[in-house]
């Protein structure tokens, strides 16, 4: 196995999953699984959701939702953004239930579904206030109406996605309130709770919540009440060469660490390419080694990064995790690069996953 992996923690989702169940009461709950989980393994984290009690799963393309259906899964997997009318055919033979919000994809899935002789399961979704998907809410009764005389195509829930219910109060009371409008003499499912809304907003979990960040053990902000998640991923390897530079001597691309004195510098087999960012460089980011925090150093190669400190060949080096009583989250390795954390955890790839239970 290569020296560098994501360690993924089963019994942590399975905590998450079970203290968001209690968040939602009889509410059901779809594991957002898109982005490859949001970086934890799709593969993984799917089958791990539904056996702790979600319902349904939940991904942006079609590519992924087909790649988890070719592994096993049989649960209902809900295609979160636009699909075009040319995956129509795939769509319906996967059994996948689109998004739709332009009445030629649903065209395109009806005539699909009836030449497979099967029935298209849609989600309409509602334009609220976010305007970057949906249908506008003067137009939603008439796209309802023109849905209902396609043949071989049913409404599984109409839907909505809040643009900031973890920072703005105002914002988020006016796309519940237009929600509540649009929909509320509708017969059919309906959900809008993002992981943010799930944690601090009760009155938007209708009958599905749609959790990403929050299965993983990731706030949405500092805002965001804490429940006690736990996070899923670490982000870990081993230590591959120990040098020692003189005062002076330079290391990496660009001169970019000059030592002052004597210094040890470790070798780890992670760069740009495994989604590591560049920014860590320069002493932005720390890494955990023997307990203790050690700057990464230097310019991040494409497939190697340098730390500043004491180690040796065949540490283990934590640079998202525990080890040792002490703790590097997402969140600081998002502030090392100014970003948010399931950017951080999202870029993750090229790596093996190591599954613990």
């Amino acid at each position: 196995m290569r020296a560098a992996w994501l360690e993924i923690d089963l019994a942590a989702l399975r905590h998450n999953i079970a203290l968001l169940r209690q968040c939602i009461g009889r509410a059901q709950l779809m594991a957002v699984v898109k982005g490859n989980a949001y970086g934890h393994g799709d593969h993984l984290i799917a089958p791990a959701a539904l056996s702790s009690g979600a319902r349904l799963l939940g991904v942006a393309t079609t590519s992924e939702g087909v790649r988890l259906r070719t592994v096993g899964i049989t649960a209902p997997i809900v295609l979160l953004d636009h699909t075009e009318p040319s995956e129509a055919e795939e769509i319906i033979f996967y059994q996948l239930e689109p998004t739709v919000f332009h009445l030629a994809s649903a065209r395109a899935l009806a005539k699909s579904a009836l030449a497979q002789g099967r029935t298209a399961l849609v989600h309409v979704k509602l334009d609220s206030g976010l305007h970057r998907q949906g249908v506008a809410p003067q137009a939603f009764p008439a796209f309802l109406a023109a849905l209902a005389q396609l043949p071989n195509l049913a409404i599984g829930s109409v839907f909505s996605h809040f643009s900031c219910a973890d920072t703005d109060h105002s914002c988020t009371l006016v796309q519940l309130s237009c929600f509540q409008e649009a929909t509320a003499q509708l017969p059919y499912r309906r959900h809008l709770a993002n992981s943010a809304a799930t944690l601090s907003w009760p009155q938007s979990h209708f009958d599905l919540v749609r959790c990403g960040l929050a299965l993983y053990g990731l706030y949405p902000s500092a805002l965001i009440p804490r429940i006690g998640l736990r996070p899923v991923l670490s982000l870990r390897a081993r230590v591959i060469r120990r040098i020692t530079v003189l005062p002076g001597e330079t290391v990496g691309y660009g001169c970019g660490f000059r030592a002052l004195e004597r210094t040890t510098i470790l070798l780890i087999p992670l760069g740009y390419a495994d989604g590591i960012p560049r920014q860590w460089g320069l002493g932005r980011a720390r890494a955990l080694v023997r307990g203790q925090r050690l700057p990464v150093v230097g310019r991040v190669c494409m497939d190697l990064l340098f730390l500043a400190g004491e180690g040796d060949v065949g540490d283990q080096v934590t640079l998202i995790g525990q080890q040792q009583g002490d703790v590097l989250s997402a969140d600081e390795a998002a502030a090392a690069q100014e970003t948010i954390n399931y950017e951080v955890t999202t870029q993750l790839r090229r790596l093996p996953y190591c599954a613990k239970e």
